[in-house]
């Protein structure tokens, strides 16, 4: 047990520096999930508690659940779950009416798929979750007849724990469907003379089960439904290079410069076409962006037609490319150059060139 403990302790301390290294902080009503599942569970071992078979046994389930994910990696939440009577006899884990059970747990999340392959800012379209609990349950529940061993009221409150592994399929970064094996351990309805009623794990109150649901994640305070990239940290070994790729261009002279930075342009508009690059979600017009609009001859007219690199969500790159658009046409109506069109296409798939406004000059 205590192994077991060190190893979940190490798995949130990683879980934690991993997700600090690769996401932007988040705030408190950053990153929750609501989810709801139904499905059934069983006694592991149903003839150590007076039952034929797991038939007798079986009960439908339903879960409520909320979930905060603290980092990308790890995430704690609280979960109700309700167990249905089956109509099968009574026994030690049937009532007399329509619940067996509620079970209410405080859970820990490990995102596996984020842990093994890290994040990338959006979610994997199947990712794999770790989920332990430990909670309080009230039984609806009668010991057997004759049953010598164990002395049982109408109505019992148990400590529970619940191991479980998620798979989730990410329809969209907002909607999640959600396949959940799980087992749980009733931990004080312990049969054995020297555990009675403390905490102990019985496999004689032990359950299977099996759940299928759906998960909702809310919004971020920066309208996502993910964690934000960290801006790229650069190593000195970029800053050198960087520092080299500056000292070569200046010993070459301001000639070559000029070149290297205006020859495109003189291409770009004699092909009837000028690129307009932006900076990663930006959308402010750089001296060689206004560089090339000055290249179109103000007598022109042109057609726009705005994009976004894949990065963002879609709702933010649609809102971007129609920033883009707008700063493109003002600056060249500035200029008395006429818009004969637009359009902004937002998300589009594609390297980072796709952060661009493409002039046609007709």
């Amino acid at each position: 047990m205590k192994k077991c403990l060190f190893a979940m302790a190490l798995a949130i301390i990683f879980g934690l520096s991993a997700g600090a290294q690769t996401v932007e902080h988040s705030k408190f009503t950053d990153n929750w999930q609501i989810g709801v599942r139904g499905g059934v569970s069983a006694l592991a071992h149903p003839g150590c508690n007076g039952y034929e078979d797991f038939g007798h046994t079986i009960e439908a389930t339903t879960t409520l659940g909320l979930t905060k994910y603290i980092t990308p990696v790890f995430g704690v939440g609280i979960e109700g779950q309700v167990m249905w009577e089956n109509g099968s006899r009574y026994g030690m884990f049937q009532g007399r009416n329509w619940l067996n059970n509620v079970n209410v747990l405080a859970n820990s999340k490990f995102n596996l798929s984020n842990l093994f392959g890290g994040y990338k800012g959006m979610p994997r379209k199947v990712e794999f979750v770790a989920v332990a609990g430990i909670g309080w349950a009230h039984g609806f529940v009668y010991p057997l007849e004759g049953d010598n061993y164990y002395v049982g009221t109408a109505h019992t409150n148990d400590i529970t724990t619940r191991y479980a592994v998620e798979v989730n399929y990410n329809i969209n970064d907002r909607i999640q469907l959600n396949l959940v094996p799980q087992l749980s351990y009733n931990l004080t309805q312990s049969r054995n003379y020297y555990h009675y009623n403390s905490p102990v794990f019985d496999s004689r109150n032990m359950w299977y089960g099996l759940e299928a649901g759906i998960t909702y994640k809310f919004k971020n305070s920066n309208g996502e439904h993910n964690f934000t990239l960290c801006p790229y940290s650069y190593t000195q070994a970029d800053i050198d290079a960087l520092t080299n790729e500056i000292n070569e261009l200046r010993a070459r002279g301001p000639e070559y410069v000029e070149k290297v930075v205006y020859q495109d342009v003189i291409k770009t508009i004699k092909t009837g076409e000028c690129t307009i690059e932006f900076a990663k979600g930006s959308a402010e017009l750089n001296d060689v962006a206004k560089s090339k609009l000055n290249g179109i001859d103000k007598n022109a007219t042109v057609t726009l037609t705005a994009k976004a690199s894949p990065e963002g969500t879609t709702e933010f790159n649609q809102t971007l490319s129609e920033k883009r658009l707008k700063v493109v046409a003002d600056y060249l109506s500035g200029r008395g150059v006429k818009i004969a069109g637009k359009k902004a296409i937002g998300e589009s798939d594609g390297p980072t060139s796709n952060r661009i406004v493409i002039v046609d000059v007709e």
